[in-house]
């Protein structure tokens, strides 16, 4: 039996396509840069490449991960793919300050136990027991969610 999703966010259309796009184009200039530039030495030319191709291995990154969706229900945050990001019974606080280390329009999590790194361009990352989400998403919805949330959390602890 699934689980009543509670709050759903996706990465913002517009959005994800202007970062993709960015890191496209920073990819094509230091691909330019390269092999148009004749001061480079070699280590220099190698190293120019590799960070153009690690720019477009990013932009690849974000284009895929900008079609993603995450999923609130009560017992997890997964992603669309069914990949769970954690258990709402692992989570010891949720973080939307001003001054906390997290995505933009988003929020930060604090769980109980720690998990592996993992990161999504622009929805969501894991360090250890902290995880952020947001980034590429809509604020109302991403507020939505950690509200949702908060509240699994409040109600939880009051039990």
């Amino acid at each position: 039996m699934e689980s009543e999703i509670l709050a759903r966010t996706s990465a913002s259309r517009p959005r994800a396509l202007f970062g993709t796009a960015t890191l496209g184009v920073l990819a094509a200039l230091c691909f330019w840069l390269a092999l148009s530039e004749p001061a480079l030495s070699l280590v220099g030319r190698l190293f120019v490449i590799a960070l153009a191709a690690g720019a477009l291995a990013g932009a690849v990154a974000l284009f895929r991960a900008g079609r993603a969706e995450l999923i609130l229900t009560r017992e997890a945050l997964t992603d669309g793919e069914g990949r769970e990001i954690f258990r709402v019974s692992k989570v010891v606080g949720v973080d939307r300050g001003v001054l906390a280390v997290k995505p933009s329009n988003g929020f930060l999590v604090r769980l109980s136990e720690p998990g592996g790194m993992h990161w999504s361009p622009g929805l969501w990352w894991r360090v250890g027991r902290r995880v952020g989400v947001g980034g590429l998403t809509a604020p109302s919805r991403t507020k939505a969610m950690a509200e949702g949330l908060s509240l699994l959390v409040a109600e939880r602890t009051a039990q």
